[in-house]
């Protein structure tokens, strides 16, 4: 009964990391599509924007910025397609291990 406590605890702590990686992701990923946008707008259509943090994209920034998303996406994909299901179970027995150690040592 204990493992399977154990066993969903150290699942619910994986999945939260997961959904936390996630929601980065694609917050970070939201926030990248509408600067590229004002660059667009900015660059390509002339469109002027009196605010002066947008005075500071330029191609710079955008190709800087554009390098560390895409550093970013391969980093999310790997993690979302490597650590997959079978390193789940051995990242969930390893916790469970530690676990049953650190109780019988205190035992």
């Amino acid at each position: 009964m204990e493992k399977t406590k154990q066993y969903q605890k150290a699942l619910e702590e994986i999945l939260r990391r997961k959904v936390k990686n996630r929601k980065e992701y694609y917050i970070h990923f939201l926030i990248y599509l509408v600067v590229l946008a004002i660059y667009v707008a900015k660059h390509y259509f002339k469109i002027e924007f009196n605010f002066p943090l947008l005075e500071h994209i330029n191609t710079k920034f955008v190709v800087v910025w554009t390098l560390i998303f895409a550093g970013f996406t391969i980093s999310f994909l790997i993690n979302e397609n490597v650590f997959g299901s079978h390193w789940e179970q051995k990242k969930i027995q390893k916790i469970m291990d530690s676990e049953n150690q650190e109780k019988t040592t205190w035992e």
